[in-house]
């Protein structure tokens, strides 16, 4: 059974998880977006965040596991 999210609108798993299914995974500051980002192999993808828990969360809803996760 396939999860769909609110008025069967794509979840953040659909539309970001074949980008982080693969690679290392590192969050960290971004000067040039100033906030902390996901880097997937050294390539900024995804959203920013505020903090590093929110950050967590999110790859979490994405589909990653945590021990992918460089640095926890």
């Amino acid at each position: 059974m396939k999860v769909k999210g609110a008025n069967n609108l794509p979840t953040l798993k659909d539309l970001h998880g074949s980008t982080f299914a693969k690679g290392k995974i590192r969050i960290g500051w971004s000067q040039l977006r100033g906030g902390l980002a996901t880097f997937v192999s050294g390539r900024m993808e995804g959203e920013l965040h505020d903090t590093m828990e929110d950050a967590i969360k999110w790859l979490k809803e994405v589909g990653v596991n945590e021990s992918r996760i460089e640095g926890l």
